[in-house]
């Protein structure tokens, strides 16, 4: 199940992260932001 599509797992992690931390959004896209800023520096 989980190597047939990884898609709708990722969604459903993200649905549950926000229902736990309401500020799961927002650290996603810190955390992708300096991701793609450390990867672009090195």
């Amino acid at each position: 199940l989980k190597t047939t599509t990884p898609g709708p797992s990722l969604s459903q992690g993200v649905s549950d992260d926000e229902k736990l931390m309401p500020s799961a959004p927002v650290n996603t896209t810190t955390y992708v932001a300096d991701t793609e800023s450390e990867q672009a520096d090195t």
